[in-house]
């Protein structure tokens, strides 16, 4: 499909060219197979060849790879630039989370949504409990699923500028710039999901494959047992904990407080130059005075972008309210 497609299309480079079309296909032969049924789907190794494929694109266009500074801003007006993320984030993180939802209906589990924070981060989440009433093997399907609907997001994505890059898509400027926020949205999104130490789907994932029922839980308590910080109700929680959960938080929680610095670095790396930056803006709108126009402009933009930090923030406070 994706080669009658391109056909007759004049490529500029060699290397993209195949790339697209490969994407394309890979994309065009699931959704078939999932609308048609004429065989299985093949979403795990799709994948695989789309992760490489991702890869080769942003080794053979650098330009794709995400940047902060630019990227992040792709339009001439700051609030606008700083406005589009927050959508597109909340967009981005839903479909993440559908991919949870669909394939955990695939092997036929209910799932549910929710709302809930990372640190300092707001996320959504998908109610799993009943994956563990299945065999371990089949809970690999669901665990990852989130990603693998990211990384086929992201291809397209990739395939949208990748076209417009090579001539063959004439597409206006703000959709070139719509789709370079999205590609600095999905990697964020993917690294984010590979942090064992946070509960990610990596962390569901390396969980089930030592056999763990509630490792986050133990972690937390060995700590405490060191340092003879235990009630007698936490005393009895660990005592009852499994022994794969013991055994593997004797070095998890060591991986846990280091990764505190992976999550910073993260953090400052995505996040931090695109605060500062609006909010630099800001502050200059700001200063021009409660009754112009920029002054409501720029609070609001501020908001929006800030919204998510915040409510992060206040689910913090309600939990700490909760523990006390």
């Amino acid at each position: 499909m994706a080669q009658r497609l391109s056909r007759s299309l004049r490529f500029t480079n060699a290397l993209i060219g195949p790339i697209a079309m490969r994407l394309g296909s890979l994309i065009a032969y699931e959704a078939l197979r999932y609308l048609s049924g004429f065989e299985p789907p093949r979403a795990a190794g799709a994948q695989v060849v789309l992760d490489l494929a991702c890869a080769v694109a942003f080794a053979a266009v650098p330009a794709l790879f995400p940047a902060p500074s630019r990227d992040a801003f792709a339009f001439g007006d700051t609030g606008l630039s700083a406005v589009l993320p927050a959508p597109l984030s909340v967009l981005t993180m839903a479909l993440h989370e559908c991919g949870h939802w669909l394939a955990a209906r695939a092997i036929g589990l209910r799932a549910r949504f929710g709302v809930n924070r990372r640190m300092m981060l707001l996320v959504f989440e998908t109610d799993l409990t009943q994956l563990w009433s299945v065999p371990r093997r089949r809970r690999y399907g669901p665990l990852p699923g989130g990603m693998a609907l990211d990384v086929v997001l992201l291809a397209l994505l990739l395939t949208g500028r990748l076209l417009i890059h090579m001539g063959a898509w004439s597409a206006a400027p703000v959709v070139d710039a719509v789709l370079a926020v999205g590609i600095y949205l999905e990697p964020a999104g993917l690294l984010w999901q590979c942090m064992v130490f946070l509960h990610t789907d990596f962390h569901a994932v390396l969980v089930n494959l030592l056999g763990c029922h509630n490792l986050w839980r133990v972690k937390t308590l060995r700590p405490r047992e060191a340092f003879g910080g235990l009630t007698a109700e936490q005393s009895a929680e660990l005592a009852g904990a499994s022994e794969a959960d013991r055994r593997a938080a004797g070095w998890f929680r060591w991986l846990w407080l280091a990764g505190f610095a992976g999550v910073l670095a993260c953090f400052a790396v995505f996040v931090v130059p695109v605060l500062v930056t609006v909010l630099r803006w800001t502050a200059g709108q700001v200063a021009a005075g409660p009754l112009t126009g920029g002054f409501r402009y720029g609070l609001l933009c501020a908001a929006v972008l800030l919204g998510p930090y915040l409510l992060a923030a206040a689910l913090a406070v309600g939990e700490r309210v909760r523990r006390t």
